[in-house]
């Protein structure tokens, strides 16, 4: 039996990462689903050790930032499966009513490059099911917000779990 220190990071991580594809949860993905998954790696993580030591910040920012940087690897990978498969995405559903926005508002893109971007996007999501282009930009998306917001969660994780191992040792 292999044994990793990280495993809960590995279990909440892709348990994340496969609620952030859920379309009526998506919206909460960062914000709530990435902190509350670095809580619980936090929470195994000590249960599996037992309730001993208190966790030390250095171990819930490195708990937090991996938390998050599993589930913005699953995420990238299941919502780029979806994609494929489907060929279809918010982007190209989107696509008609953020033309007319841009076009009403042309001070927002005068070149009409980013407009330009998108439909080249949406063109290979119809036609192929998939666009390196948006799999790069999702991946850095998810990646630089599911970090920050796994950094906070494994942070309150500590507070949440101090507390409960203080009580337990007295």
């Amino acid at each position: 039996m292999i044994h990793s220190k990280y495993f809960p990071v590995i279990i909440t991580g892709f348990a994340a990462g496969v609620l952030t594809t859920v379309p009526g949860l998506k919206s909460f993905g960062c914000c709530l689903l990435v902190p509350a998954a670095a809580i619980f790696a936090l929470h195994i993580d000590k249960r599996i050790e037992g309730y001993l030591t208190k966790i030390t910040p250095s171990h819930a920012i490195v708990f937090g930032l991996l938390t998050g940087v599993a589930a913005a690897l699953f995420s990238t990978t299941f919502e780029v499966l979806i994609t494929f498969i489907t060929k279809r995405n918010d982007i190209v559903d989107a696509l008609p009513i953020i033309a007319q926005q841009m076009s009403e508002f042309k001070f927002l893109d005068p070149d009409g490059l980013a407009l330009d971007m998108l439909n080249s996007i949406a063109n290979d999501i119809i036609e192929y099911g998939f666009s390196p282009l948006y799999a790069f930009i999702l991946f850095f998306n998810n990646l630089f917000s599911f970090a920050i917001f796994g950094l906070i969660g494994g942070l309150a994780g500590m507070g949440i779990l101090n507390s409960k191992i203080k009580k337990l040792n007295r």
